[in-house]
């Protein structure tokens, strides 16, 4: 038997006063030594008889040092053994809490369970006073006795930095009016309803891509030209795409042997608890085995996805139309990304249609975005393509040119970069033979196959020579001829990073990475990690995908802009992606240039000879003057 907290939690006074209520159980704290602490973190416990004159309370000291455990529970605990019947839905948790904000925002936690599973409600409350709380209990098997349960106070999710302090006071668990209790979705966490109808006995939706609230970009696939993925969508394997259902065009997703195909689009923000619909349309065919697959709203790294789960047995030839209504769980970063996805297994195609994903209340539709909403770096581009007015060098007149390498002579200069030469228990070698300048003012990169059967690959980086705290960073570079090797160029801080502090510890900011050279792709990425108390933590800020026409053909530059508030990349001149410090870390310390160019090692050590080159003309770095 176990016990849970409705999540709608009522804060109030006075608004659940109901008919003549009875106290099941009072808390006055008269046996304090029974109470424990367990937590992972500065948390503080003590009784208080001066803060509210004449009544005894309990003063909490939360504090949150470590941005890695922010989101772990520091927990009060008393456990308690007096049978609390539940012949209906009708017993309430009851409290007065007082919040007092030291620094940054603190929500309290406070359970009544017997089970570990059972979620307990936060508690937003008004700070700088008193709130009386009410919250319906709601038992799983009414009828039954509650023989045993703890009681619960804690706190969660708050940044690095928080503290607060809360007095919890008139502790009780009563039994009034009856409440209604909606039942738990059957489907899976989070879903509150699914349906899958064929499109042909559904009316037609008619409303221009405009006209619907919709949080996915480039949702119709219209967007672009004939090239694979739609822009807007990063990708991995090779789709194409279909005439569609509607005014459109759909994406096509082919089965491919140990490999899976499928588009992602992040930064897209919700609102958790709140609903949200996702709806689109699909089909397929010719399978040849077991396919599974989703088309799904989730949080980092794939985590809590919510939406339309299905396997070769459910797709069907015709088109059908699917539709999943759900509440998103809170994510770490604040947001989430759109995933179309099928597994390589099973062959055959599927087809996918105008998805849709949209808020269903007022708090959804007025509080949630995709930040890419407003992006015109395609159209951008596109017009500067057309004029032919590419920049190169700083957008301001206030960057003067405080460090740069042309790459003229005919040998790599030591004095400035750190050559490497690693040979791990891997497939591949850091060799500097891999680096090489032309003579002509070009430094040519190589990644090849030797003839033990290694991956022979360069990396060069300024650590120990030069970094840099802000700037721009542009590098002039001509790709490769292979999508087995990625060509990078990137940063990194001197010394090392740690996950907890990537402002003052710093990050890697991956200025451009190229894997994709003949689909024209390059991507922009932000990440730091760390290993804390023994284990890996890894925390991102991103990544930016951009199809750009012609990338795989000439000369192009990629640049970075670091300023105190922003990073900014830019391509070709063209502003590609933007950071800013109301919703990424800027970092405040130095960090140094690095050229790299690995691959798939697995792909390339089956091609004898395999061998490509990705040639840098130059990189430059400017730096505003000091004021």
């Amino acid at each position: 038997m176990s016990m849970r907290i409705v999540a709608a939690v009522v804060c109030f006074a006075g608004a659940l006063a109901a008919a003549a209520e009875t106290v099941v159980w009072q808390e006055d704290f008269s046996r304090f030594e029974k109470w424990r602490l367990s937590g992972p973190e500065t948390l503080t416990a003590a009784l208080d008889t001066e803060f509210s004159p004449g009544e005894t309370c309990v003063k909490y000291t939360f504090r949150v040092d470590d941005p890695a455990k922010g989101f772990a529970w520091p927990q009060h605990i008393r456990y308690f053994k007096p049978a609390v019947p539940l012949e209906g839905n009708d017993c309430y948790l009851e409290f007065d809490a007082y919040y007092k904000p030291v620094r940054g925002e603190m929500r309290l936690a406070i359970s009544l369970k017997e089970m570990p599973e059972v979620k307990s409600p936060l508690f937003k409350l008004a700070p700088n006073a008193w709130t009386h709380v009410k919250a319906p209990i709601v038992g799983k098997k009414p009828g039954a006795s509650l023989k045993g349960y703890a009681f619960v106070i804690g706190r969660r999710s708050a940044k690095a930095g928080s503290e607060a302090v809360f007095y919890i006071k008139n502790l009780r668990v009563v039994r009034g009016d009856k409440f209604e209790v909606k039942p738990v979705s059957a489907l899976g966490p989070g879903i509150l309803s699914r349906k899958v109808v064929p499109a042909a006995g559904r009316e037609k939706d008619t409303r221009l891509e405009i006209e619907i609230p919709n949080l996915v970009n480039n949702a119709y696939f219209r967007m672009g030209g004939k090239d694979f993925p739609p822009p807007g969508w990063f990708s991995y394997g090779v789709g194409s795409y279909g005439a569609g259902l509607h005014d459109g065009r759909s994406v096509r997703l082919p089965g491919a042997a140990r490999r899976a195909v499928g588009l992602r689009q992040g930064g897209i923000v919700l609102v958790p608890g709140e609903r949200y619909r996702l709806s689109g349309y699909i089909r397929g065919g010719d399978f040849t085995g077991k396919m599974e697959g989703q088309i799904v709203v989730a949080g980092p790294a794939w985590s809590k996805a919510r939406g339309y789960f299905f396997s070769d047995k459910d797709i069907k030839p015709e088109w059908q139309y699917f539709e999943v209504v759900f509440t998103p769980e809170p994510s770490k970063s604040g947001e989430y990304e759109a995933i179309i996805y099928r597994s390589g297994a099973g062959g055959g195609w599927i087809e996918v249609d105008r998805v849709i994903l949209e808020g269903l209340g007022e708090k959804a539709l007025k509080n949630s975005r995709n930040k890419y909403a407003d992006d015109t770096f395609d159209a951008d581009y596109a017009e500067t393509l057309k004029k032919g007015a590419f920049r190169s060098g700083p957008p301001s007149p206030d960057y003067k040119l405080v460090w740069s390498e042309e790459f003229d002579g005919d040998k790599i200069d030591t004095a400035k970069w750190k050559v490497y030469e690693m040979s791990p228990k891997r497939p591949y070698r850091l060799v500097p033979s891999a680096v090489k300048l032309d003579g002509k003012g070009h430094a040519c990169f190589t990644t090849s196959l030797a003839a033990d059967g290694k991956v022979e690959q360069p990396r060069l980086s300024t650590t120990g020579h030069k970094a840099f705290t802000y700037g721009y960073f542009e590098c002039r570079f001509k790709l490769h001829d292979s999508d087995l090797a990625n060509a990078a160029f990137w940063m990194l801080p001197e010394g090392h990073m740690d996950a907890r502090d990537p402002v003052h510890r710093g990050m890697e900011i991956d200025i451009m990475e190229c894997i994709n050279p003949s689909l024209d792709i390059l991507s922009h990425t932000t990440h730091w990690y760390s290993r804390i108390d023994g284990k890996p933590v890894s925390f991102s800020g991103g990544t930016r995908a951009r199809t750009v026409p012609g990338l795989n053909k000439g000369w192009h530059t990629v640049a970075l802009e670091w300023t105190p508030t922003d990073l900014i990349f830019y391509i070709d001149g063209v502003k590609s992606w933007r950071l800013n410090t109301k919703d990424h870390p800027i970092p405040v310390n130095p960090h140094n240039l690095i050229f790299s160019f690995g691959g798939r090692h697995k792909d390339i050590v089956q091609i004898p000879g395999f061998s490509t080159t990705f040639m840098v003309d130059y990189v430059r770095v400017w730096q505003k003057e000091a004021k």
